[in-house]
């Protein structure tokens, strides 16, 4: 894989077929047309770190909400847009 820094990322359709694990996030679900992650990578290690993003924003929303009410900030989940549509994604 090619990877840029700051790009999301889509998974083949091959991988799912070669995979073949049910508890996995799965491809096209629910209508959409595959999950999109955010890449990073591990300066360290090289590993590369798939994020899912999610547009469940009432459900990441209330959990930020909760963590900034206890802890005075939140620093596992980021609120923000993808492809001019609100997404989030728990880190």
């Amino acid at each position: 894989m090619n990877y840029q820094k700051g790009y999301v990322y889509h998974i083949k359709d091959e991988y799912f077929t070669k995979v073949n694990e049910p508890n996995l996030m799965q491809n096209k679900e629910n209508g959409n047309y595959r999950p999109t992650f955010y890449c990073l990578r591990n300066e360290k290690t090289a590993l590369l770190w798939l994020v899912p993003l999610s547009s469940r924003i009432k459900k990441f929303q209330t959990i930020y909400d909760k963590q900034i009410k206890k802890y005075g900030n939140c620093l596992t989940i980021v609120i923000g847009e993808y492809d001019g549509k609100p997404a989030a994604s728990a880190q």
